[in-house]
């Protein structure tokens, strides 16, 4: 029997269950049609993992989780646990970055300051921001070459600091370059020398490597996440997966089961859907 026949047997049963679950579930799906613009997707498998404040994954298919208490876990494609980091301070994760797989990137706005682990979540070096010369730091990403990109929320500037030399690059004043709106910056990232800054209302800015300002794209307001593989970023809109090449623009949409979801992460060989009992895997 094909396992397509036997998700559609067992999918009502396994739905009913959902909202009796107290922590969070991964549901694995599948694509089982494809055209140009869309894709289906269906439950393959499911295990439990702690209710995440962030999700990343690496080159190698491993996904890290942030909890609500700061702590990092890292998990195989299957779900396995492999391991995990606990913060000497409780605090939430702002912006978790794992794209570089060798060094972990976390950035704790409570405490502005960010973190590098290795591979093995041991860390390896940490930067208190407040002790440098940048305001006080919304968000703060990686940049390939080691330094870091930093949203200041003091001045409403964009700029590239460097934490080694404690020496600020180049600096842009958003006020002269965005147009006039109530920002609420959400999250802050590097990805094929083009800087993404999205905001809470469905804009999502894009920037070249030199902070200079090139376009716009408009995303469903409240959009809690997005992630990138190849020359698109994803995100959710309305129970669907959406995919949009930042380059042509052209839109794709892969249709989710019957379950109403919050958040999507895409991981590039595999997707995972959350929501506030569970989180859904799919690929």
């Amino acid at each position: 029997m094909k396992l397509s026949m036997i998700l559609t047997m067992k999918n009502s049963k396994f739905f009913s269950k959902l909202t009796f679950l107290k922590k969070v579930l991964v549901l694995c799906f599948f694509f089982v049609s494809q055209t140009l613009f869309a894709q289906n997707l269906h439950l393959c498998d499911s295990f439990d993992l702690p209710k995440p404040e962030w999700v990343s994954a690496d080159k190698y298919g491993n996904f890290y989780i942030a909890d609500q208490q700061g702590n990092l876990h890292q998990y195989d494609s299957t779900g396995k646990l492999l391991l995990s980091f606990s913060p000497e301070k409780v605090g939430s994760i702002s912006l978790l970055e794992a794209r570089q797989t060798v060094r972990i990137f976390a950035f704790y706005r409570d405490f502005q300051q960010i973190i590098w682990l290795d591979r093995f979540l041991k860390k390896i070096e940490s930067y208190d921001l407040e002790n440098e010369n940048v305001g006080f730091v919304r968000l703060a990403a990686p940049s390939p070459d080691n330094r870091l990109w930093i949203l200041n929320d003091s001045d409403f500037s964009l700029l590239k600091f460097d934490p080694r030399t404690h020496q600020t690059l180049f600096k842009i004043s958003l006020q002269w370059v965005l147009p006039p709106a109530d920002y609420d910056f959400v999250y802050l990232t590097e990805y094929q020398n083009l800087l993404f800054l999205q905001d809470r209302s469905g804009k999502l800015l894009v920037f070249d490597n030199l902070g200079n300002y090139r376009q716009v794209f408009d995303l469903p307001a409240e959009t809690s996440w997005i992630s990138f593989w190849k020359n698109s970023f994803y995100y959710l809109e309305k129970n669907t997966l959406k995919s949009t090449d930042f380059y042509t623009s052209q839109t794709q949409t892969y249709f989710l089961p019957a379950v109403f979801l919050e958040k999507i992460y895409w991981a590039g060989h595999y997707g995972l859907g959350f929501r506030e009992a569970n989180i859904i895997k799919f690929r």
